[in-house]
């Protein structure tokens, strides 16, 4: 049981770490988009809405990598048991990652949606992890088991 909860474990954090790499990649690439977009003569940085849509996921991902670096501490000291700060990781970091893709798309707008920018792969990208490995749901509904138990 506790090599299956370590090898599960590690998937957890995998897809997490992935969805991380995506969410900070989706932010750089939105803060660069900002600077240089003129709308109508000014950059899309002098928009409050858009500074905060920055800000929202700049502070997301800070606080998922701080999340999976704890998780990862808690798989490497084996604690017996299930390893559910690795489930509460991923199932925090995927749907993050979601969440800053999207904004991402908002911010570059129609040419985000498009294929010449990698802007709608990251969140397909991210759409994809929170069903990958297990769909946030099912881990939610496990982790809600040991928590209630």
């Amino acid at each position: 049981m506790m090599i299956m909860s370590a090898i599960s474990g590690g998937m957890m954090l995998g897809a997490a770490a992935i969805s991380l790499g995506i969410a900070q990649i989706a932010t750089e690439a939105s803060i660069k988009y900002a600077k240089e977009r003129l709308q109508p003569a000014q950059p899309l940085t002098a928009y409050q809405t858009v500074k905060f849509m920055l800000v929202d996921m700049s502070t997301a991902v800070d606080a998922a990598r701080a999340m999976l670096y704890q998780a990862a501490g808690v798989l490497d000291s084996a604690a017996p048991g299930p390893p559910l700060s690795c489930f509460k990781a991923k199932i925090f970091t995927t749907e993050m990652a979601v969440e800053v893709a999207n904004k991402a798309l908002q911010i570059h707008g129609g040419t985000g949606y498009c294929c010449d920018l990698p802007i709608e792969r990251y969140y397909r990208d991210a759409r994809g992890l929170t069903i990958h490995t297990q769909p946030t749901e099912m881990l939610k509904d496990f982790t809600a088991m040991f928590l209630l138990a």
